[in-house]
């Protein structure tokens, strides 16, 4: 979960990285894969971007490089999440915010 998230942000973030692609085609699995999948995907995301920093080892490029992919799935995808899942972001955006 957090974890494979968090080792896919690194190459990512680095085009020129020999990984760069491997981590694209994982990033794509993530977004489009089973609806269980899909659903904890942004939850993950929300979940470094509202509550990660530099101060527990989290980059500051990986937390916005999380909040960029955050904001193409809520394009892309929102409107198939659950109830459950659009509220739980919600707090965790909200409470990014009040942190800010």
């Amino acid at each position: 979960g957090l974890q494979q998230l968090m080792e896919l942000l690194v190459p990512l973030r680095d085009p020129m990285n020999p990984q760069h692609g491997a981590a694209m085609a994982r990033l794509a699995e993530l977004s489009e894969g089973s609806a269980a999948a899909t659903d904890e995907f942004p939850l993950y995301l929300a979940y470094v971007l509202a509550h990660t920093s530099e101060a527990n080892g989290v980059a500051e490029e990986h937390r916005q490089l999380a909040g960029l992919i955050l904001l193409q799935q809520v394009r892309r995808s929102a409107a198939s999440w659950g109830p459950q899942v659009q509220a739980a972001l919600l707090d965790a955006l909200l409470a990014a915010l009040g942190n800010a």
